[in-house]
């Protein structure tokens, strides 16, 4: 025999592999011919070729039948059986377990669980192998998904999105497939994908996403909420809308768009497991988010003005955001549907209406009226507020008319009577009224009380008649041919120790025009004392020599100090007018009472004229008022017993 006694290995179900017994011939004769078969395969009744191998084994026959007459075995058969000559070893068998896939969140389909077979042949079982006759000895196949979770009491089913998760068995199935006897097992694991979500409609909390806001206000967060799987809470998103403008280095919104309802919202997930309808992270939804309109709020104080005088009304404009601004010219408004202040003004509101007085004396506000801005003025941005307006309204009180009536005449019967200032030269818009004059009560000393009647009606000084509201003081004074001649009163010198200075004022315009100019004309000088009533005290400035001529008052200290006048009030003249000083320039009130001649500031620009004119003894403002008493309001210097400034108006 040609390599030792008869051998034979084959595959488990290779049936390709020849049986060949080789035989050394004799006699010159070359190998001998012989028919070989084994117990290793199965063969074909009809053919003899062999079609199946004998489970795996190594103790099968080999039959030699030798088909040569002139060789026989040593037992002098031709035929011989050789035991345990022949094997059947273990086919390589790789089982290829399926892929699985599922949504995240949704529980993986076990059913769908897979493997199949493959060989070195192909992707077919050999032998006459199948699937069903190898899963009989299986038992049970149970698998093991690393990427599937119980959910029963969590709700949660799968891992996070990925795709490198795996199918196998469990070691147990792995040892079940590893007892087939026929083959050498291996096992290829299966693949496992968990996708993403798609978010669906009804995923979002409150329906689908929507954003509204109040123009200005950026403090609105933008949340877009989303209902989670597979046991997540709300999945966190990102999310902008066009309705903000935001800030390029801090991300933050620093405005808001104009007012509109075509805005949109853009979202991005910042959970991989999740993905939107279009298969990306990011979604746009349009026509999403709104912005509304802000309240600007005009407040309208009231107004209460006299007759002739046309008081603007101020409004505060309370509500601007979003960075928007007044324009450098500020709002023009309209007051009343009219913008005639509910009535209150006439002719473009360059004349106040007439004056509405009650039966209680009160006077009656004209009809309430609302703001608006005048289309001009509103810049665009003003498109985006809501505005409102207060009622405020208007009330045209009197005029105060204040005049002394002085009576002069010989006798009873022959009297003059001077108003100052003139009542007519104090009315509004050029009108005019008719005044009477009568005696009154007798006074003594030849002195009467006036009696005043405007229009043909008594006035009490005080009353309102019409538009105005008539303040005054009458005395007429009776001179016969043989005048008393008049007192001055006694006042004792000292000598304290004022400051020293002197202060003149001059007018330009000399006595031409001037009324009262030539009754003070030739009077060379008196010496008065100077006061100022400051918190309600009197204090001296000292005592100074007054001198006054037509076109100048001329103030010099003489360094004694009077003391205060104490003489009788006998009548009230008053006059109001703007002086100028070094200090600055202010309205006055000047009053004379008979005795004393005061000066009160009206205004904060004359408080600062007197308090600046403090140092000084307020020696100029002095010269100037009292010209001005000497010269406009018939003061005589000799009916002077003192002179007062007031640092305060009603004090």
């Amino acid at each position: 025999f040609v390599n030792g006694n008869p051998h034979f290995e084959t595959v488990y179900g290779n049936t390709e592999k020849l049986l060949n017994v080789v035989i050394n011939g004799v006699n010159g004769d070359g190998n001998i011919a012989n028919t070989s078969t084994t117990t290793a395969y199965i063969y074909d009744e009809k053919t003899g070729k062999p079609i199946r191998t004998a489970h795996v084994g190594s103790d099968y026959d080999i039959k030699t039948v030798l088909t040569n007459k002139n060789y026989q075995f040593e037992d002098g058969a031709t035929e011989k059986l050789f035991k345990g000559t022949a094997s059947v070893t273990k086919a390589n068998l790789v089982v290829n377990i399926g892929n699985a896939e599922t949504v995240y969140g949704t529980k993986f389909n076990e059913g769908a669980y897979s493997y199949d077979y493959s060989t070195e042949t192909g992707t077919s079982l050999v032998n006459g192998d199948t699937k069903d006759s190898l899963a009989k000895g299986l038992g049970t196949i149970v698998y093991d998904n690393n990427a599937a979770l119980d959910g029963t009491t969590t709700g949660r089913w799968t891992k996070e999105v990925g795709d490198d998760y795996t199918l196998t068995f469990t070691d147990e199935t792995k040892k079940s497939f590893e007892g087939l006897n026929d083959y050498n097992v291996d096992f290829v694991d299966g693949n496992v994908k968990v996708t993403p979500y798609k978010i669906k409609s009804g995923d979002f909390v409150n329906g689908n996403p929507h954003f509204e806001t109040v123009y200005g206000d950026t403090e609105k967060l933008l949340n877009v909420v989303i209902k989670g799987v597979n046991g997540d809470g709300n999945i966190a998103t990102t999310s902008t809308t066009t309705a903000y403008l935001y800030d390029e280095v801090t991300g933050k919104p620093s405005k808001t768009d104009n007012v509109g309802n075509d805005y949109s919202i853009t979202s991005v997930l910042n959970n991989k497991n999740y993905r939107f309808d279009n298969d990306t992270d990011t979604k746009t939804f349009e026509k999403s988010a709104k912005v509304t309109k802000a309240e600007l709020k005009l407040t309208t104080d009231d107004i209460v003005t006299e007759y002739g005088t046309i008081k603007l009304a101020n409004t505060k404009v309370e509500g601007l955001t979003n960075g928007d601004k007044m324009p450098d010219a500020g709002f023009i408004f309209d007051y009343g549907e009219y913008n005639d202040y509910g009535g209150a003004y006439l002719n473009n509101n360059t004349k106040t209406n007439n004056v509405k007085q009650r039966a209680d004396d009160t006077f009656e506000a004209y009809d309430p009226f609302e703001t608006t801005i005048k289309l001009e003025s509103r810049p665009d941005f003003l498109n985006n507020y809501t505005i409102t307006s207060n009622k405020a309204t208007a009330t045209i009180t009197p005029k105060d008319v204040t005049f002394f009536v002085t009576g002069t005449g010989k006798t009873t019967s022959d009297v003059t009577y001077t108003e100052n200032p003139l009542v007519d030269s104090q009315l509004a818009y050029g009108e005019r009224v008719n005044t009477l004059y009568t005696l009154d009560q007798d006074l003594g000393n030849n002195q009467y009380s006036i009696l005043t009647y405007i229009d043909g009606q008594k006035v009490t000084t005080g009353d309102v008649i019409g538009n105005y509201r008539f303040n005054y003081e009458g005395l007429a004074t009776i001179t016969p041919d043989e005048p008393n001649p008049p007192t001055k009163p006694d006042i004792d010198h000292n000598n304290p120790s004022n400051i020293d200075g002197t202060a003149s004022w001059t007018n330009s315009m000399g006595n031409h025009g001037i009324p009262g100019v030539d009754r003070v004309a030739g009077l060379a000088s008196a010496e008065l004392p100077f006061f100022k009533v400051q918190n309600g005290e009197v204090s001296q400035y000292g005592t100074y020599s007054v001198a006054t001529d037509p076109d100048k008052v001329t103030l010099e200290a003489t360094g004694k100090r009077l003391p205060e006048p104490n003489q009788p009030k006998t009548q009230y003249r008053e006059y109001t007018k703007e002086l100028t000083t070094a200090a600055g320039t202010g309205t006055f009130r000047m009053i004379y009472d008979g005795s004393t001649f005061r000066i009160k500031p009206v205004g904060m620009m004359a408080k600062n004229v007197i308090a600046s004119g403090d140092a000084t003894q307020n020696v100029e403002l002095y010269a100037q008022a009292l010209h001005a008493g000497f010269n406009e309001m018939g003061i005589l210097l000799e009916d002077l017993d003192g002179v007062y400034v007031h640092f305060d108006e009603n004090k």
